[in-house]
């Protein structure tokens, strides 16, 4: 079944994956527009997207691949942690230290699991939590304004207080405004989402003077335009953090659009180095980032919906072609046609990236589906017809151009066929095409 001794890589990467799969289930205390909490998996996925727009507009250039693979990674240990609300860290600085221990545990755990091929994702989040280099720098900027864009940006400003008042305090004294000082663009943006704070908190009635101090910036600040169109369309892409696929989490939750996408770029940042044909990461990881973005307006389409009528597939491609364009129209000319045309790589299905992008977009849902407890659940969403989509080997045709792809396919195929003997189901009933309503899956 495997070549080149591949087995034990594929062993210890589903392992890994079974823990980071956690982070997706995490939440942080910022509410989504749509009134649920934030899941620290959405939140490093809207970093990416801010890394792909704000980057080109750095004085002092970073290396976008580097920049994203520390994205995905630079909260990875949350996943066993669970996130500390800066509020905590506030009234109580040494929790943040103990919190730091227990990171370094769970990473040490990590490389254990991974060998010399977690050295990497070890390296990275080091240098992350050391904030040395233009890279981390630049994230670390990045996480702070899209922690603080996320609290103020919909009508959910007073829940803030139902937390910790001190949240409005250290926001309207620009607290986080030293992790993004260096750099022009990155202060007008966490200088604008402060200014937004204030907006929101008179609309809901509050006064922002019975907050500040004596730090408070008094100058008025007017946002440049360009910062204003960033911002209007992060409100519309934040959707995808709302838009919900059907597969569960280990923890019984649906899991989020913007979750799968961190997800697929850390299955990215650990496959890509097993490709026997070399693809370009950054552009991967972009078109990682990109590629369901149209979701926010659209929403996902069900397996069981395209597998019955595959006609509802590319009438959602039309749907998401005007989304993206409508999307595009926001930003400047530059940053707009950037964005439409790695989705539309994607959609095209013709490079090495979008290739491999396509395929892990297919494993990463086989992955998360076996991740519940008890995985009959997508029998009763999807008359039967899911388990014979996977145990027909439909999906290996996304996967044959790379030995490595067709060999985690196969594994999760047959950890597929595992979970359903774990819970009474007959694997064997469904591997042929006499499934009802199987033969004509294309999806």
């Amino acid at each position: 079944m495997f070549a080149n001794g591949n087995a034990e890589f594929i062993t210890s990467l589903l392992n890994f994956l079974s823990i980071a799969e956690k982070l997706k289930g995490v939440e942080r205390d910022n509410l989504l527009s749509n009134g649920k909490l934030e899941s620290v998996a959405s939140h490093c996925w809207m970093m990416g997207l801010m890394a792909i727009l704000l980057a080109p507009k750095l004085e002092t250039s970073a290396n976008l691949e580097r920049v994203l693979k520390l994205i995905v990674i630079h909260d990875l240990p949350e996943a066993k942690t669970g996130d500390l609300s800066l509020a905590k860290v506030l009234r109580n600085p040494s929790v943040k230290v103990k919190k730091n221990e227990e990171e370094a545990c769970v990473m040490r755990e990590i490389k254990e699991i991974l060998g010399d091929s977690g050295s990497e994702i070890i390296d990275l989040w080091q240098e992350y939590e050391n904030n040395r280099t233009i890279e981390a720098k630049f994230v670390k900027g990045l996480d702070k304004i899209e922690a603080q864009w996320q609290a103020v940006a919909f009508n959910r400003i007073r829940h803030l207080e139902t937390i910790d008042s001190i949240y409005y305090t250290k926001i309207l004294e620009g607290w986080h405004h030293k992790y993004c000082e260096h750099e022009p663009i990155l202060l007008q943006m966490i200088e604008t989402t402060r200014i937004l704070a204030e907006e929101k908190m008179l609309a809901a009635g509050m006064y922002p003077d019975s907050y500040r101090n004596e730090q408070s910036p008094s100058v008025r600040f007017h946002p440049p335009e360009v910062i204003v169109s960033f911002l209007n369309f992060f409100s519309i892409a934040e959707k995808l953090k709302c838009a919900e696929r059907d597969p569960l989490l280990s923890n019984g939750k649906l899991e989020p659009v913007a979750s799968h996408c961190w997800m697929m770029g850390l299955m990215a940042m650990m496959i890509a180095p097993k490709l026997e044909t070399k693809v370009n990461l950054e552009r991967a990881l972009q078109l990682v980032i990109v590629h369901d973005l149209a979701e926010a307006k659209t929403g996902d389409l069900p397996l069981f919906k395209a597998l019955l009528q595959p006609s509802l597939v590319s009438q959602k491609t039309q749907a998401e072609d005007i989304a993206m364009k409508e999307m595009q129209s926001i930003l400047p000319d530059k940053e707009g046609r950037t964005l439409y045309e790695l989705w539309k790589e994607y959609e095209e299905n013709k490079t090495p990236e979008a290739k491999f992008v396509k395929s892990l977009d297919k494993l990463e849902v086989t992955f998360q589906v076996n991740t519940y407890h008890d995985i009959s659940y997508m029998g009763k969403l999807y008359d039967e017809i899911y388990y014979a989509d996977i145990l027909q080997g439909k999906r290996n045709k996304y996967c044959v151009h790379e030995p490595i792809l067709l060999e985690i396919s196969n594994t999760l195929t047959k950890l597929t066929a595992d979970s359903m003997r774990k819970v009474g189901l007959d694997p064997e009933k469904y591997r042929t095409p006499s499934v009802k309503k199987a033969a004509n899956a294309t999806a």
